[in-house]
C-alpha cells in the first residue's frame, strides 16, 4: 500500500529531527498504521530510519516491506527472490534498520547510542510500533502514568539525540469512534 495512492490531499510536512517534534499515528486495530510508517520509511530516503518494533518479528517486518517494494509476499512456498530483486530491496532499504527486542523506555537512550555505534548509521528518525507494548519501568504504573512516562522520555529523547521520534498507538474500537473523538496519549490498548 503506498500512502500517496490512497490519500493523494495527503501531504506530510518535511521531518525535522532538530526540532524535537514527536508525531503520533493512532488508530483501531487492522487499518494498517504499520503499513503506513513502512512506506513513510521507504520514501524518505534522505534519512536513517531505526524501527523499533515491540509488535511483529523483525523478519515480519522486512516481510511486509518486501511486499511494498515488490509486490508479492515474501514467504516460505512463494516464488524465490532473484537476485536482481534482492539487490533493488537492499537498495531501497539500506536507510532503514529493524530492531525486534522490547526495549524498556528508561533505556532507548543508551539503547539507541549502541545501535548507533553498531551499524555507524546516524538516524534521524526513530519508529517505536507499539507503544502500549513498551515496558514501563514500574510494573504497578497505572495506564496513564504509563503514557505520562512514556511521553515525557521520548520528548525527551527526541530533544537530546535530535531524532524525530513516530509513535504508533492502537485504541479499542469503543474509544475511536469514527474517528472524530480527540483521543489522550492514555487513551491505548
Amino acid at each position: 500500500i503506498d500512502y500517496r495512492l490512497l490519500y493523494p490531499e495527503f501531504t506530510m510536512s518535511p521531518i525535522k529531527p532538530d526540532l524535537s517534534h514527536v508525531t503520533t499515528v493512532t488508530a483501531v486495530s487492522r487499518v494498517g498504521k504499520t503499513t503506513f510508517i513502512l512506506n513513510t520509511m521507504l520514501h524518505f530516503t534522505n534519512i536513517n530510519w531505526l524501527f523499533l518494533s515491540y509488535d511483529m518479528s523483525r523478519t515480519t517486518i522486512i516481510a511486509n516491506m518486501w511486499n511494498i517494494v515488490h509486490g508479492w509476499r515474501l514467504e516460505k512456498g512463494t516464488r524465490v527472490a532473484t537476485k536482481a530483486e534482492e539487490e533493488d530491496f537492499n537498495l531501497c532499504t539500506n536507510h532503514i534498520t529493524v530492531i525486534d527486542r522490547a526495549i524498556p523506555i528508561n533505556d532507548l537512550g543508551k539503547t539507541f547510542e549502541y545501535i548507533q555505534a553498531s551499524t555507524g548509521k546516524q538516524y534521524k528518525a526513530v519508529v517505536l510500533d507499539y507503544i502500549q507494548m513498551i515496558p514501563p519501568s514500574r510494573i504497578n504504573s497505572s495506564d496513564t502514568e504509563k503514557a505520562t512516562e512514556i511521553a515525557m522520555a521520548v520528548r525527551q529523547f527526541a530533544k537530546d539525540y535530535k531524532v524525530a521520534p513516530f509513535l504508533l498507538s492502537q485504541v479499542p474500537m469503543e474509544k475511536a469512534g469514527e474517528g472524530e473523538i480527540e483521543l489522550p496519549l492514555y487513551a491505548a490498548k
